[in-house]
């Protein structure tokens, strides 16, 4: 319980004064217990995300029962939450080493851990989105406004925040953690479409002439 009220206060100073945070904590160790905050971050993410698909009902394309998928988010997204959040932060750090980070990659994956309370905000806003859009119409299109707004604040807002946890955690400028952040999301974005070229060129050459 007291771990639970630790993380609330913390969240808070992430989302109100992440400067002061990232000072305070820049000494932890990142394997133990920015993980655990960025893993019931994650936690939350999913509750919040089974809660929207409980009371909004699967997309159309799913067959799934909304109880089945509601378990699922709420398992998987931690755990692959997690998964990715090594993974952004190993290829995060690549840039951050070449551009001159004084620590190592445990100080890269803090940062980015204590970032994930901002991504809480997206399915929070989604989940109050959809209970908006349930009042008549204009409730609907003022449902449709609140979660557009609140997918650019999770991003934007997230940037800035991983980026200042950069700064601090590795000792580097703003702008040159702001580049390791935004050349490693250009090699996603490389990565991805490389791989979506690859499959409809699969698709095309399954086709019969």
């Amino acid at each position: 319980m007291s771990f639970v009220i630790e993380y609330f206060s913390k969240a808070k100073r992430v989302i109100t004064s992440p400067t002061e945070l990232f000072e305070d904590e820049k000494q932890r160790n990142a394997f133990g217990y920015p993980i655990k905050f960025a893993t019931f971050s994650l936690v939350l993410v999913g509750l919040l995300s089974a809660a929207e698909l409980i009371f909004a009902g699967p997309p159309s394309q799913f067959s799934f029962d909304p109880p089945v998928l509601a378990g699922v988010l709420v398992v998987g997204t931690p755990i692959i939450g997690v998964l990715i959040l090594l993974i952004d932060a190993a290829l995060i750090h690549i840039f951050v080493a070449l551009l001159g980070g004084q620590n190592g990659y445990s100080q890269t994956l803090g940062a980015i851990s204590y970032a994930i309370p901002v991504a809480v905000l997206g399915p929070a806003a989604s989940l109050v989105a959809s209970i908006v859009g349930t009042i008549g119409t204009t409730g609907s299109f003022i449902g449709s406004i609140l979660g557009v707004l609140a997918g650019l604040v999770q991003v934007i807002y997230g940037l800035y925040v991983q980026t200042r946890g950069i700064s601090e955690f590795q000792d580097l400028s703003l702008g040159e953690s702001f580049g390791a952040i935004v050349l490693s999301l250009i090699i996603i974005a490389v990565f991805v479409f490389a791989l979506s070229i690859l499959a409809t060129a699969i698709l095309f050459a399954q086709v019969p002439v």
